[in-house]
Order: C-alpha cells, then structure tokens, then sequence
C-alpha cells in the first residue's frame, strides 16, 4: 500500500476517532514514519481581509511543497474533511515552530505577494494528544482572522492573550465572537464547532470545578444578553436556561448539551423576529407619511405610535426596505410638494412653509435649500 495513504488514514482516525487501525498499528506506524520525539499542528488560510490577490488560493497550495524542504523536522500535509488546511511538524525539542512558520509566511509575502494567516498549537509528545492540538490550532487560526494586523498566533500566546481578565482562560473573546455570531447567523456547524472547543478546553483540559463552572455560564449568559433577549423575545429561554443550570453545576457535559440546545432555540427566537420585522408594511408607512406630511408634529416618534411599533424598530426597518432613514424620505415628501407650489401657485414662501409641514419659514428655508441647492426664491424665479 502507498505510505502516503497508510499515513493519511492513520492521521485521519486520530483526528475522527474511526476505528481503522488496532492500537499495535498505530504504534507500528508511529514508531515508523515519526521518528521524533514532538509533534505541533499549524493550521492556515488565506488572508482574505488585506489580500487582493485573485489567485492566492492556488499559490497556497504550494506551502505544504515548501515546508516539507525544512531539514529540522518531517513535514506532513491534512486537509480535514471541513477543508481546514493543517501541517504538522515531528520534531525535536529545539525546534522553533513559531520562527519556522514565519519564514514560510515571509518567503509568500514577498515572492507572490499572498499573505496568510496561521494559528499553531502547543507541541505534544503523543499522537492521543492530537486531537486537542488540531483544536489548538484551529483556535488560533480563528483569532488572527478577527484580529487586524495579525498573521499568525501560538497556543501559548493566544493563552497569554486571554489572560488578561482572570476569567478569559476559560472563555476568551473569540470563543464569544464565535459563539455570538453563529447563534446569530443560525449556523449550525459554527456552533458545534464553537461547544466542541469550550467543552475541551474548559472539561477534558482543565475540568473546571463548580465555581468554575459558575463563572463560566455567567460569562456566557453575559455573551448571550447582547443579542437583546427581550426586543427578540427570547427571555423566557434564557431564563430556563439559568435556572436549569444550578441542577448541572457537576454535570458538565450536561451543561454544554442544554447551552447548545438553548443557543439553538435562541437562534430560532432571532429567525422568527427577523420574519416579522419583513411584515411591518412599509408601504402603509409611507403613505401614511404622503397624507399627513403637512402636520409639523409628524415625526419617527408619532409614526412609530400609530404602528403601535417602537422607534428603533421602525427607523431600522425603514432604512431596510427603502435604502432610506425616515426623516430623509420625509424631508424628500415635504421640499417636492414645496416645489409643487412654488412653480404653480402665487402662496407666500411663509404660506408655503406652513403647508408643507415646517414650523418656521428659516427652517423650511434650511432644508430647502440643502436639498434643492437654491433658495425658495431663486426656484421661484428660475
């Protein structure tokens, strides 16, 4: 059989967990193609944020080619079945991933102009380790995504990074952002990736005691709370949740079953207030508007009151659905019917302020004038 195919499926059962190979296979195979003591995973992308360059997915095709040419450690390539991009290093103890990785970054920085983007776990000293430093890496990976001016991130840093607050150990920001943005965007995937990583680092890791535990779910409770859970009406389920946690405090993997089940039902909260923010008729809106744009106490206020809506609510979904704010559309509505009147009628310019809504003719002058870029007198007379 080629060793490159024995190789793959030996990394791919680490990393899945399938029952390939027997436990003597996999000492056969380690023992025979990693002969160093260490191994350290790097996962990396394209920087898609600051790089323009239209083929910079194939060029990064060519790292695995180019790392495999270090003299100091074996070099193998696995893409995983998401496509997550991965080499991993077997190497000894000097060996320095961190400097290695940069010269790989700076040699297709400046000969194809293709920056990328890196994150490298701890090393481990042992293929059952792997599976954590593959989500290491991954970790890492995500928070040079989201931070600018970052091109590459180690586990130990991105531990240090978190330190900061004495609680981010456990749940740093980028967890948070991910977390937020896959209930958010209704993403299953993300959010199992995201529970995958909190429930190894905080459970298999580090096993958290009670206390732990606590601060935990009030952290993430707090992530949860910025979704705004009574505008989107989900109070209820985070309540529940709260309250169902004090019978899980020692039952971690509980815990992360009822927090994905309850993020899942979040987003689900979020989907249906999207729904029924597309069915405030708009339309009516407007109309409404056209009719009563002569009342100078017409406003988002009183608009908002006869929708039986709140002004936030009908300010963002105006703007939604006619590219818009409301307060434009109805200076837009109040200057074409002062136009209307200043070329076919003989009305004062203060008669005309009066009729289209302005409490002052200096207002009406103001806005007249900013929008049609002559005065009231000089449309007049043109």
């Amino acid at each position: 059989m080629d060793n490159s195919v024995i190789i793959n499926g030996f990394i791919h059962q680490l990393f899945t967990k399938n029952e390939i190979f027997t436990d003597a296979e996999c000492l056969d195979i380690l023992h025979t193609y990693f002969k160093l003591p260490l191994y350290t995973i790097a996962a990396f992308a394209p920087d898609t944020k600051n790089n323009n360059c239209s083929y910079q997915h194939d060029v990064i095709s060519f790292i695995p080619e180019y790392a495999s040419g270090c003299r100091d450690c074996f070099v193998w390539f696995y893409r995983t079945e998401n496509h997550e991009l991965l080499l991993i290093f077997n190497h000894n103890e000097n060996f320095n991933i961190k400097n290695c990785i940069t010269g790989i970054y700076n040699y297709f920085s400046k000969r194809y102009n293709c920056r990328t983007l890196w994150g490298i776990s701890r090393p481990c000293g042992n293929f059952s380790e792997f599976i954590f430093a593959k989500k290491e890496a991954l970790t890492c990976l995500f928070n040079t995504m989201q931070e600018k001016d970052l091109y590459i991130m180690q586990y130990d840093d991105y531990v240090s990074f978190t330190e900061s607050d004495s609680f981010k150990h456990y749940y740093p920001d980028t967890a948070a952002n991910l977390l937020i943005n896959a209930v958010k965007c209704n993403n299953n995937p993300s959010l199992e990736f995201v529970m995958q990583i909190l429930f190894d680092e905080n459970v298999i890791i580090r096993s958290l005691d009670t206390s732990e535990m606590l601060k935990l779910h009030h952290s993430i409770t707090a992530s949860l709370m910025i979704l705004n859970p009574t505008k989107n009406n989900f109070q209820d389920i985070l309540l529940k949740f709260s309250q169902d946690m004090s019978e899980l405090q020692n039952n971690p993997k509980q815990y992360f079953a009822l927090l994905t089940e309850t993020c899942r039902q979040i987003s689900l909260a979020l989907n249906s207030h999207r729904i029924l923010r597309k069915k405030l008729p708009i339309n009516e809106v407007k109309i409404y508007m056209a009719e009563n744009f002569s009342n100078p106490n017409l406003n988002l206020a009183c608009t908002a009151r006869q929708f039986d809506v709140s002004e936030g609510y009908l300010s963002s979904c105006f703007k939604e659905a006619t590219g818009i704010c409301f307060a434009d559309h109805l200076e837009n509505i109040r200057i074409k019917k002062a136009c209307e009147l200043l070329a076919s009628s003989d009305k004062t310019i203060v008669e005309i302020a009066e009729k289209t809504g302005y409490n002052s003719v200096y207002s009406f002058r103001r806005a007249f004038k900013r929008m049609m870029h002559k005065s009231p007198s000089d449309y007049r007379g043109k």
